[in-house]
């Protein structure tokens, strides 16, 4: 989920239905993580669309959704006809987009996305393309993908301001803090599951790293231009990847390419997130692998989907 402050504005002025949204959902059959995945869309609609639920036309949804992925869309839709149907708000035509063509056009995504998945580059060939970047000038490129590669990131972990003095870290930005021992700590205080794992810092030792990111320093504050919005950013950021790849085929990428199973561990752990998430939601060779030989500690930490 989003950090809440960036929310902060919508739940206020829509506080009285998310409350009572919630409510009603407590009164279905519903697993705490459908539970929590419809409160949390609900919020981001209002936050997008500004306006009551029960008043977004269906071609405004269209519209407000025809950027997503189809996967996406039917999360969205799945919130909208759950909310229609607890309110007694009458939605056939919005049951019929659904299976119509929603539906149709997310089984083309499904079956386009796991002929993808068959070809995705190891964690050796992402490490080549990004050395390629260095080797090109493109510093900018090549300390977003190290970044991700290493730190298995989401995209807005990547929006970093860059300081070298510790009495300039605040609480509310995410930070690469060039050190005067040599060494670069990686601090991210606003990122998706901030509110269940914490700030997150780890210290990076790589020569070739450091040295790119006082090189692209000295004539920059931030990794990512702050004048571009959100969706600019991810974009400026996928189109900086392997084939346009995108942080999340990145991270399925390293997980099939895992040679030591417990490593998932460790990527849960730089991510911020659940191993359970990771096998369930990323793992492309599940497959062949159980979650007992995958995971080598009791992991009780849950989250909503992410993507």
């Amino acid at each position: 989920m989003a950090p809440a402050h960036k929310y902060m504005a919508t739940t206020n002025k829509w506080s009285d239905k998310i409350f009572d949204f919630k409510n009603k959902l407590e009164e279905q059959e519903l697993s705490e993580k459908t539970k929590n995945t419809y409160l949390r869309i609900l919020i981001e609609t209002l936050h997008t669309v500004q306006k009551p639920i029960e008043d977004i036309t269906l071609d405004e949804f269209k519209e407000m959704v025809k950027e997503k992925n189809p996967h996406t869309k039917v999360q969205i839709i799945n919130m909208m006809n759950k909310y229609k149907t607890i309110y007694d708000i009458p939605h056939d035509d919005w049951v019929n987009y659904r299976r119509n063509e929603l539906d149709k056009e997310t089984q083309k995504h499904t079956k386009r996305s796991n002929e993808y998945l068959q070809n995705l580059p190891t964690r050796e060939q992402l490490m080549q393309y990004t050395n390629g970047l260095r080797e090109n000038k493109d510093l900018q490129g090549y300390l977003i993908n190290w970044i991700m590669i290493n730190f298995y990131t989401r995209n807005m972990d990547l929006d970093l301001h860059f300081i070298r003095n510790k009495k300039e870290l605040t609480n509310d930005k995410n930070y690469l803090y060039i050190k005067r021992d040599g060494t670069v700590d990686f601090i991210r205080n606003i990122y998706k599951t901030k509110f269940s794992h914490g700030t997150k810092t780890f210290t990076i030792n790589d020569a070739t790293f450091i040295k790119s990111l006082k090189d692209y320093a000295r004539d920059n504050k931030t990794l990512l231009d702050q004048e571009l919005n959100e969706t600019k950013k991810s974009k400026f950021i996928k189109d900086k990847t392997k084939d346009k790849l995108g942080e999340v085929m990145y991270l399925k990428a390293q997980i099939a390419d895992l040679k030591d199973p417990s490593e998932i561990n460790v990527i849960a752990e730089k991510r911020g997130t659940s191993t359970s998430l990771l096998l369930s939601d990323y793992n492309i060779n599940q497959k062949k692998r159980t979650q007992k030989e995958l995971v080598s500690s009791d992991d009780t930490s849950s989250e909503t989907s992410e993507d």
